[in-house]
């Protein structure tokens, strides 16, 4: 029953906020006349929550592989109650739900990883497969862990948001915000373990023992070496599914000042320079 009323609160919710999200959001243009072409957008004071830019922030949207963030919170806050040492088991359900097209680190059912492993496979290489076998191990089906999920984004603020599974993988009733991104964002950069596993480029692990390495990049370029390198940017979640279109959040750190940045549904090569507008854009309007 309880969920019932969860659910119908938050149906009444999104129509409500779909509406609104068609007004201007009154929040001035990004620095040096940038134009945000993605098609939901937000930049947060990660310090305060104060929204410094907002465009249709409030919208429902799909979230793609962003939504990783949260099952990487419920990650770190289990491992930091249950600890680190545990081992999740790749079932075959796991490695067969996912579907042949979506990212994965090649696991096999039967594989094994460290939850600490299991970490950096899903927040660098977007690993589906292992956000299953994590939401097995943790809440013992993936409807079980995505009430968990439900339950912390509400607990966040996050009220606009609603999960059907720890990945991300297109389902109509899975839809959040930028504006609950970010929310979601803040909770998880308090965690030591979140913002280092973010910051790291790559990282290898062993799901088949020390015999058989399986080295794993960040696919975040504003990291990584290249055009849309920043200095400034600690670590963030890319995301893609043709429902949601290309999605990004970021957590920068600058001459004390933090943000973090959410663009949602961006054309085609536009998560990178719309995200580096946005942090510019805040950056400015907190140091001047």
């Amino acid at each position: 029953m309880k969920m019932l009323f969860r659910k119908l609160f938050l149906f009444l919710d999104i129509l409500a906020l779909s509406g609104a999200a068609l007004m201007h959001s009154g929040f001035p243009a990004p620095a040096h006349g940038a134009i945000i072409a993605s098609e939901s957008a937000l930049c947060m004071d990660a310090k305060t929550g104060e929204v410094l830019y907002g465009k249709a922030a409030h919208k429902t949207m799909y979230p793609a592989s962003t939504t990783k963030v949260m099952t990487a919170l419920l990650l770190i806050e289990y491992a930091n109650e249950h600890g680190w040492d545990e081992r999740v088991y790749v079932s075959e359900n796991a490695v067969r739900s996912i579907g042949p097209r979506a990212s994965n680190i090649g696991l096999l059912p039967g594989d094994v990883l460290a939850l600490d492993e299991c970490l950096y496979a899903i927040m660098l290489a977007s690993a589906n497969e292992v956000c299953i076998a994590v939401a097995e191990h943790i809440a013992g089906s993936v409807e079980t862990f995505a009430e968990m999920m439900n339950e912390r984004a509400w607990e966040i603020g996050a009220l606009s948001t609603y999960f059907t599974n720890p990945t991300g993988l297109p389902d109509r009733n899975h839809v959040t915000t930028a504006y609950d991104i970010a929310l979601i964002m803040i909770e998880a950069i308090k965690e030591e373990a979140f913002t280092a596993v973010i910051a790291a480029p790559g990282h290898t692990v062993f799901p088949r023992g020390p015999e058989e390495p399986n080295h794993i990049k960040n696919r975040n370029m504003l990291i990584q070496d290249g055009t849309y390198r920043r200095e400034y940017v600690v670590g963030g979640k890319t995301g893609y599914t043709s429902a949601a279109g290309h999605t990004l959040v970021n957590y920068a750190v600058m001459d004390g000042a933090e943000l973090i940045c959410v663009v949602l549904r961006a054309p085609n090569f536009m998560t990178y320079p719309d995200t580096i507008a946005l942090f510019e854009f805040g950056f400015s309007a907190l140091h001047n």
